[in-house]
């Protein structure tokens, strides 16, 4: 596991005091990795992804929006990183007259002869924590009349509990430590570990300051079987966490984005082009839309329509309701609670009736097999499912609907379907499950590729014969390059491009003619997706070839990554971008991608002038080279 960080970051506000249930989300570039509310102490606990990885942490603000409040660079094996934010969403409790909120926000009325230091006195506030909150600049600056907010402080027995202030960082933080090499993991000023013997190993030391600063029992240490830190060799077991929610399959379903029936990918959202009946919210028949998410497990001729993939519990919980749901199917309802305080329920609907076991009242656990997914059926036989460029053939798929219990009981499981109304009725309170199936997602499948245990990096940067272009650089590309579907999503057309050439698919070139002279009716005559992927991947390994033949030197993933995408777009950068390769075969990893910024012109009445969308995609990958950002927006 020693090409693996494992990082917990924890959120305060300006004062120093956590801020719970705060709504996050952790990104690798384009690429979900998390998101959640924080913990009771502000926490975001064990996020494990390869060294390299940049992570941007976003908080919803208090305009309902998610705002950037740190970029993080992996490059040590264990951190912990304190966060600030001023302006993060919270929902606090105020006191009300006659009643005692837990958290109580006063204010204070500037009177004549008033100063800061006394205001402060009587208020038994710090004069910084006054200044910070009003954004007061100048301490003798404020007038008769105007209104302080006071610190926002935990009530303790109707008394206000003093804090002291927590120094400011910057939130722009690289996990890394100069001074010491050998020592893999990076603590920052948050605590001081104890002076414990050098054979302790990291994972250790950052599970005891974890849990000092999550206020836990901290555990025992103990030296058996431990080899030293300084050996390279310590007994660690980073990858053994336990993520609050887990994927309803143990494997990818079939209408995944790379997957077989991949144009009715569950996780496509309303305004998506790829938007399918397998969404929620989609408009269904009889003036309905759909409850929930379609997970699909198998596609077969009605004739031989069989159950498919077993369906496990996303988190741990009870049952709470275990009977037929519609179409000869079932259903398991279960209560859960997350590990982070998150409780919900989840209706996992359309299981075979033979493979469930459980009943009303049992408890579950994360990961315990529910049963599998089942065969709607008819008074005929199994249900013929319409799918695009298949006739008569049964999906068997599971129902995911998510109820939040905003004004209802969380073991009531009579009124998640309003009988009255219809069988498609439900609840005011369900609501759309895709971010708590995204983190799910994100937490079975891994989205990074993994790297080979032999790589030896040289300033934590891979040799180049070790990298492969990663899964985020794949969908970087994709963006960039687009693609025109035919409008059943099966197919794609061929086009002529900017330079007036016959392109497929992902950019693929069909020949250096229009589509014309080639014979082919361009946005009339198309591929299959499936064949459109299998070009898109042989011109991805070809232009990596490009790139590994060019750079001798390491190189992080997403630097490798930004190379292999200018090398899709304008060809073998060893030829058209000679200065790129010269300056970063110098280890110049600075100005060598600046390079990038001048490849952005085309030929316009014999002169070479900037073109806007080129402009656009060298500005992002010249971003993904030097910061990691997989930011394709354009």
């Amino acid at each position: 596991m020693k090409n693996k960080c494992l990082v917990t970051f924890i959120l305060l506000d300006l004062l120093g005091h956590p801020i719970k249930n705060a709504k996050y989300q952790i990104k690798n570039g384009n690429n979900l990795i998390a998101e959640g509310l924080t913990n009771s102490k502000g926490a975001i606990v064990d996020i494990s992804r390869d060294k390299g990885v940049v992570l941007d942490v976003y908080f919803q603000n208090i305009l309902n929006q998610m705002q950037l409040i740190s970029r993080v660079c992996l490059e040590k094996s264990h951190a912990i990183v304190k966060l600030y934010s001023p302006s993060v969403l919270i929902k606090t409790q105020l006191r009300e007259k006659g009643k005692t909120g837990q958290y109580s926000r006063k204010t204070y009325k500037v009177k004549k002869g008033d100063t800061l230091l006394k205001i402060s006195k009587d208020t038994n506030c710090k004069i910084e924590e006054i200044q910070i909150i009003n954004k007061i600049k100048d301490a003798n600056k404020i007038s008769e009349g105007q209104i302080l907010k006071l610190p926002l402080n935990k009530v303790n027995n109707g008394e206000p509990k003093k804090v002291n202030n927590s120094p400011n960082i910057n939130n722009k933080v690289a996990i890394k430590d100069n001074h010491d090499d050998k020592d893999d993991h990076w603590f920052g000023t948050i605590v001081k570990a104890p002076d414990w013997m050098p054979d302790i190993s990291a994972d250790k030391i950052y599970n005891h300051i974890k849990d000092q600063i999550l206020n836990s029992t901290a555990p025992e240490l103990k030296n058996m079987n431990a080899e030293s830190q300084d050996t390279g060799n310590p007994k660690q077991n980073i990858s053994n966490y336990k993520p609050s929610v887990i994927f309803p399959f143990k494997v990818k379903p079939i209408n995944d984005i790379d997957g077989e029936l991949s144009n009715y990918y569950w996780g496509a959202k309303l305004n998506d082009t790829n938007a399918s009946m397998a969404i929620f919210g989609r408009n269904r028949s009889g003036n309905r839309k759909h409850a929930g998410r379609d997970l699909y497990s198998n596609c077969k001729p009605v004739s031989k329509a069989e159950s498919g993939f077993e369906v496990v519990a996303i988190a741990s919980g009870k049952v709470i309701a275990s009977q037929g749901f519609y179409l000869q199917t079932n259903q398991v309802s279960i209560r859960h609670k997350t590990d982070d305080g998150r409780e919900f329920v989840i209706r996992y609907g359309e299981l075979d009736p033979k493979s469930i076991t459980l009943k009303v009242g049992d408890p579950v656990k994360q990961g315990q097999i529910l049963g599998k997914t089942g065969v709607m059926k008819n008074k005929n036989g199994p249900a013929a499912i319409p799918i695009a460029g298949k006739t008569a053939h049964n999906v068997s798929m599971l129902h995911f609907e998510y109820f939040t219990g905003n004004g209802f009981s969380l073991d009531d499981a009579s009124n998640l379907t309003i009988k009255e109304h219809g069988l498609y009725s439900r609840r005011d309170d369900v609501a759309d499950p895709l971010a708590i199936l995204l983190e799910g997602y994100r937490n079975s499948f891994d989205l990074q590729l993994p790297q080979t245990t032999s790589q030896k990096s040289i300033g934590n940067r891979i040799p180049i014969s070790n990298l492969t272009t990663s899964a985020n650089a794949r969908l970087f590309i994709q963006e960039w390059e687009g693609k025109y579907l035919t409008p059943d999503g099966q197919g794609t057309y061929y086009y002529d491009d900017s330079k007036g050439y016959c392109t497929i698919g992902w950019g693929h070139l069909v020949g250096q003619s229009s589509c014309k002279a080639l014979g082919k009716k361009a946005l009339k005559d198309f591929i299959s997706i499936s064949q459109a992927k299998t070009y898109f991947e042989e011109d991805v390994l070809k232009h990596e070839a490009y790139v590994k033949k060019a750079i001798q030197v390491p190189l992080y993933q997403y630097e490798f990554d930004a190379l292999v995408s200018l090398a899709f777009n304008i060809g073998n950068i060893a030829i058209k971008a000679p200065n790129l390769c010269k300056l970063i075969n110098e280890s110049n990893y600075k100005d060598g991608p600046k390079e990038m910024l001048d490849i952005n012109k085309i030929t316009v009445n014999g002169k070479k002038v900037p073109d806007l969308g080129l402009t656009k995609r060298r500005n992002s990958e010249y971003q993904l080279f030097i910061k990691g950002t997989y930011d394709a927006r354009h």
